[in-house]
């Protein structure tokens, strides 16, 4: 075959390597994957055992100063038992946008 014949050939090519690779969900891990876990057993025994919530608030505080998440979020003093729910949702939404 002629030259102009490769060159067509060429021009109707598709490059493989080129594409864009498949998009994977990224896990967390570390603290922030524990925190989410503190979140979702603080919301089950809000649900179910609301005498146990000072411990579990105790435990997030003490992992959010510990993992200096606390900064990041803007945050001084460890928030009120009347504000904390409020500090909850603030916190999940952040690690919402993290991930």
């Amino acid at each position: 075959p002629g030259e102009g014949t490769q060159a067509k050939r060429r021009v109707h090519a598709t490059l493989v390597d080129h594409l864009v690779p498949p998009m994977a969900r990224a896990e967390s891990y570390g603290d922030i994957a524990r925190l989410e876990q503190l979140l979702d057993e603080h919301a089950q025994i809000a649900a179910m055992d609301p005498a146990k919530l000072p411990a579990i608030r105790a435990q997030i505080w003490t992992l959010i100063q510990a993992a200096r998440l606390d900064h990041d979020l803007g945050l001084e003093d460890r928030p009120d038992d009347e504000g904390f729910d409020e500090f909850i949702l603030h916190v999940d939404g952040w690690l919402c946008e993290v991930k």
